[in-house]
């Protein structure tokens, strides 16, 4: 009879054994998948955040290069028109004594002074002479000697203003009228030191018949 309890209560230790060892087994494989499972969303979390950041970095910097070139455009923009309005300026010349200016939509002081140290007004001498038709040359000459602008013009039986560089002066009284010299094109600044001839039908007028009328207007 003890035999037989003794054997009784092995098989029912190691019955209790047997189930302790699954489920600690159990337990631990439990544990570990679930420790894995963590460690998987938590390196996916990380990577997606980094992934983030580094687009909205990504994006923020393309943005603000976008910004930079659209400012670097606007600022061209803005020069160009600056240039524009700087090259849009017209002259009206007057009949008579010296001419008169008017520039359309401005531009800038300096730009003023460079135009005005660019543009001299003078007069024809009426002892040239009237003649029915004359077409007269005027050559520009710098102080190497060298002819660096010519304008032409000719003159009927009358006097009143010169269109441009290049024109036809058909009023009344054309005996003394005004030619504005715009002179973009001279290879050195204005000074003294530059000499003025005028040809008329293959004749050199004398340095002295040529003069400036309007002595305010500053080389």
């Amino acid at each position: 009879m003890h035999v037989e309890v003794s054997a009784a209560a092995t098989a029912v230790y190691i019955i209790v054994v047997v189930i302790i060892v699954i489920v600690v087994v159990a337990v631990f494989v439990v544990v570990v998948v679930v420790v894995v499972i963590v460690v998987e969303v938590a390196a996916s979390a990380a990577a997606a955040a980094k992934k983030k950041k580094k687009k909205k970095k990504k994006k923020k910097k393309k943005k603000k290069k976008k910004k930079k070139k659209k400012k670097k455009e606007k600022e061209e923009e803005k020069e160009k028109e600056n240039n524009r309005r700087r090259r849009k300026r017209r002259r009206i010349v007057g009949s008579g004594e010296g001419g008169r200016e008017r520039e359309e939509e401005g531009g800038e002081e300096e730009e003023e002074e460079r135009e005005e140290k660019r543009t001299r007004a003078y007069s024809l001498p009426s002892s040239i002479g009237i003649g029915a038709r004359q077409r007269f040359i005027l050559k520009l000459y710098n102080k190497r000697g060298r002819a660096s602008l010519t304008l032409t013009f000719i003159r009927a039986l009358g006097g009143g203003s010169i269109m441009g560089q290049k024109g036809i002066c058909r009023s009344q009284g054309c005996s003394l009228f005004t030619v504005p010299l715009r002179l973009p094109v001279l290879p050195a600044p204005l000074d003294d030191a530059i000499v003025l001839a005028f040809t008329v039908m293959g004749h050199n007028a004398e340095k002295s018949d040529l003069r400036p009328t309007d002595p305010n207007i500053a080389i």
